[in-house]
Parts: structure tokens; C-alpha cells; sequence
């Protein structure tokens, strides 16, 4: 490979613009080393395309998880438990859950089976005040409702 100045890119790294993967070492090094094995340009693209795929994100930012559904299950009554200040939780998967879920009207008294959604309550903060949620909840489907035993 022929010698660039420092923090100047190799011919085949410009080739390749894949946002902030592009100038990955590691796939530089794998490119560079199947090209001169000649295992084939295909066996390099392909290679290169699919460790690209892993980095690539819809925006600057975003994550894959970025968004995700869950179905939980929702217990029977509101438990005291201590958030920013003492408040009631609902148990969710048998766990105190101190967020809201939007869409969703809970009623004391009958196990719910719902199905939500996760996702970024801050889309435009790196990191989260200290003291909310990182996430947001949104009802998608209440998938059953039994009155508790």
C-alpha cells in the first residue's frame, strides 16, 4: 500500500463513503488485505458492503434500537415506590416501571398483557437529563386484559 501523508486516506478508503465507517481501520485493513490476496473484487465488496451495513444509520445519531416493541405484562394494582420523589408504579414483567405509557388507561384490578413502544425521549441530547427517562412509552396494543385473581 503506498505511504500517505498523515491523516490523508489511501485511494481505495476514498472510494469507500460509508458516514464515519468509511475511514474505519479495520475495514481498510480487510479491503486492502483481500485485494491483495486477490480473492476478487466481489469477495471485497461484498466483505466491505456488509461490515458497512452495521455502521450505517438512517440519521446522524440514531441508533438501530432507536425504537423497539415490547410485550410486557402489567400488574393488578399500583405499588409505592420512590422515583424523583415517592410516587406509584405499575409493575411491568414483575419489575416497578416509574414512567408513563401514552395511550395507555389503566384500571386497578385486572393483568394486562400490552404490547409498546420504546424510544428515544431525547432524540436531540446526546445523553438525558439526570433526572427523566432516557426512553418514551407509547401503547401500540393491548393485547389482553384478566381480571386478577
Amino acid at each position: 500500500m503506498p505511504s500517505t501523508a498523515a491523516g490523508a486516506e489511501s485511494p481505495r478508503a476514498d472510494t469507500v463513503q460509508f458516514r464515519s465507517c468509511s475511514r474505519h481501520p479495520t475495514m481498510t485493513a480487510i479491503l486492502d488485505f483481500l485485494l491483495a490476496q486477490r480473492q476478487g473484487r466481489w469477495v471485497a465488496t461484498t466483505l466491505v458492503t456488509m461490515l458497512a451495513a452495521a455502521c450505517i444509520s438512517m440519521e446522524p445519531g440514531s441508533s438501530p434500537e432507536e425504537s423497539v416493541v415490547l410485550e410486557v405484562t402489567v400488574g393488578p394494582a399500583l405499588v409505592e415506590c420512590v422515583g424523583v420523589g415517592p410516587m406509584q408504579c405499575l409493575i411491568v414483567d414483575g419489575e416497578f416501571f416509574y414512567d408513563s405509557i401514552e395511550g395507555f388507561e389503566y384500571e386497578e384490578g385486572y393483568v394486562y398483557r400490552i404490547r409498546m413502544e420504546r424510544y428515544d425521549a431525547w432524540p436531540d441530547l446526546e445523553e438525558p437529563p439526570q433526572d427523566a427517562s432516557a426512553y418514551g412509552y407509547r401503547l401500540v396494543e393491548v393485547v389482553s386484559q384478566t381480571p386478577a385473581e
